[in-house]
């Protein structure tokens, strides 16, 4: 009887232990990075380096790279992943919690709360530096299905932004990029990205995946999956003036200040996201103060002399 109940234990302390691979040991993806805060970065490569355990349950050690130039890279960070059933999470040091990033036993209507409320979260995630690290991030299964990947069938969701979330897996109005996939996972980024950032003038996110027994390329990505200078359209930043607002995101009732600004006589539209004009108005001294503005994520649009210099947006709280 001792012998049997040593074995149940055994077993128990075993399965608690363990998670199902996240991914195989190698794995790795490609994924072009629009110019946002990196100084001319292009490409982040994700690959698996081993398992750890972290309060008794296995993750995957995720290295996050940052190539810049041919042959120029730096790690960013280790990020620990761990999946369990149809649910993949990721490892918060600084509230030493697991949070929900994907759920494929979710339902058409659902909304994934990574960070339902104003969240720090760890370097691989690539958080533009205005946001200080930290953000909301949630969004909603628009549908489900499945589809067939190297012989074998994968849960698929269509996605969508949530009105005050920062962070999204969505970035593009496309359906290319409004999929996620169980096995590949985003096609924008793993960690997802900033829906406050537009990059609608990078080609592509995810260029490759690849493992031991598997090879994706995007079809329309005729390069090297580590490419360098793949930034090949042109970027709000080249195009603009480069206006930065801050703090963003930012309370109700408080100042936005910009910076970077180089015209003297300065207005400023705000667009909601139904593309309704909220306000427009004159900016003095290079602030404006957020009022009588419902929380949301809005465009703004910077003019002077009637021309549009600068586009951007902003996420506004309670």
């Amino acid at each position: 009887m001792k012998y049997y109940l040593m074995i149940i234990c055994c077993w128990l302390m075993l399965t608690k232990s363990q998670a199902q691979n996240f991914a195989p040991i190698g794995a790795k993806w490609h994924y072009s990075i629009g110019n946002i805060d990196f100084n001319g970065v292009k490409c982040a490569v994700l690959t698996v380096q081993g398992d750890t355990l972290i309060y008794d349950i296995t993750a995957s050690v995720i290295e996050v790279k940052l190539v810049d130039n041919p042959g120029v890279d730096k790690i960013v960070s280790y990020e620990y992943l761990t999946k369990q059933n149809d649910s993949l999470m990721y490892y918060n040091p600084y509230d030493k919690k697991f949070h929900l990033l994907y759920n494929f036993s979710a339902k058409a209507g659902d909304t994934i709360h990574v960070h339902k409320n104003l969240s720090r979260v760890t370097p691989g995630f690539l958080v533009p530096k205005l946001a200080n690290d930290s953000i909301t991030f949630s969004y909603r299964i628009l549908s489900t299905d499945s589809v067939m990947i190297n012989g074998n069938w994968k849960k698929r969701q269509t996605i969508s932004d949530v009105m005050d979330s920062y962070y999204s897996m969505e970035t593009y109005k496309t359906d290319s990029f409004r999929v996620i996939i169980d096995g590949l996972y985003s096609f924008t980024y793993l960690f997802g990205r900033a829906a406050l950032i537009t990059m609608e003038t990078t080609e592509c996110m995810l260029r490759c995946y690849n493992d031991s027994t598997y090879n994706f390329k995007y079809a329309k990505w005729d390069k090297p999956c580590d490419y360098a200078n793949s930034y090949t359209g042109l970027s709000e930043k080249n195009i603009y003036n480069q206006i930065a607002v801050y703090p963003n995101p930012i309370q109700k009732g408080k100042t936005v200040t910009l910076s970077n600004n180089k015209h003297k006589n300065i207005s400023c539209q705000i667009i909601s996201n139904m593309g309704e004009t909220i306000n427009f108005f004159e900016i003095k001294d290079n602030k404006f103060k957020i009022e009588n503005v419902p929380s949301g994520i809005y465009y703004l649009v910077f003019y002077s002399n009637n021309t549009i210099i600068e586009k951007t947006k902003l996420l506004i709280y309670e």
